[in-house]
């Protein structure tokens, strides 16, 4: 015998329920959801009260996640509680109209086609990616997620796809935490595609490979800057081209020849000093370099 209260629960009450659920999924914490879909259970729910708290949304996120993370049981009791909402909508539908036999006939074939899309859904979503994302009850950390095991899954064969969308999940969260705990902020998005971009990037494969053995944390790369993350190839080139900018101007500006051949291009000033230098065959003109001694500016040329 059901022991359902007969008054629907106060709106506020059950979305500080949504609220429990979807902290609990933010953090992985499943297994600890049994007492509040026990409670949910024994509550009368209408259809404006579903819409207004989106309780519907974080139980399904909750069971989708507890599914993935092994939580069957966890999964089966969400399962159960939705079907439950869904036969109370049925229900009071009918009632209105007189007819519930034929509402019911109607809800239960809306429920197929939706259950049908949603298992097309996962099984375009898991051949893509291998495994599904680990869910949370926001759905830009969840295209965040996605994004991040796209990227990491560049070497399909090299991880495996479980352990891949938990690193992608881990990843996110030190990043939404970095920022405040907020998917909202433009700077938690432009970081997402920050580590997109140089994670998924095919000559890069020690950065992939540093993060997914542990040698780069999630909270380590929530911090790197861009420069940081770069493969060896790039950074020995940025290192080089520093160093070259380096000498061109201490080139000019120390070892130079004090002239008034040259006009800067910045104040106009001619006030200069010039370096020049064989950089490349003999048979080749050699380098000027010229460096404005009123501001500071600097060029070469042949």
């Amino acid at each position: 015998m059901s022991n359902r209260k007969e008054s629907p629960m106060p709106l506020e009450e059950l979305k500080r329920y949504a609220s429990q659920v979807k902290k609990l999924c933010d953090k992985e914490k499943y297994g600890d959801a049994v007492d509040l879909l026990n409670a949910l259970k024994e509550e009368k729910i209408t259809k404006e009260l579903l819409e207004s708290s989106k309780i519907g949304h974080v139980v399904n996120a909750l069971r989708k996640g507890a599914q993935t993370s092994g939580h069957t049981e966890i999964a089966a009791q969400s399962k159960s509680l939705i079907k439950q909402w869904k036969a109370q909508m049925a229900q009071n539908a009918g009632g209105d109209n007189g007819a519930p036999a034929k509402v019911q006939k109607t809800e239960s074939s809306s429920q197929k086609r939706e259950k049908e899309k949603e298992k097309k859904s996962d099984s375009k979503e898991e051949f893509s990616l291998g495994a599904s994302i680990q869910p949370t009850a926001d759905p830009v950390r969840n295209k965040s997620r996605e994004l991040l095991q796209k990227a990491l899954l560049v070497d399909k064969d090299k991880f495996n796809p479980q352990f891949v969308s938990l690193m992608a999940a881990k990843i996110e969260e030190a990043i939404f935490k970095f920022h405040g705990n907020s998917s909202s902020d433009t700077k938690y998005r432009n970081k997402i595609r920050s580590r997109y971009s140089n994670l998924k990037d095919a000559k890069n494969p020690d950065l992939r490979d540093s993060v997914m053995t542990g040698v780069i944390s999630p909270d380590k790369l929530a911090s790197m800057k861009p420069e940081e993350m770069a493969s060896k190839q790039l950074q020995e080139l940025r290192k080089k081209f520093t160093k070259e900018a380096i000498n061109d101007h201490q080139m000019a500006q120390n070892e130079g020849t004090q002239t008034d051949m040259f006009t800067c291009g910045k104040c106009k000033s001619k006030k200069c000093t010039y370096t020049q230098l064989q950089t490349r065959s003999a048979d080749e003109p050699m380098t000027t370099f010229v460096y404005c001694m009123n501001c500071g500016n600097r060029w070469k040329f042949c």
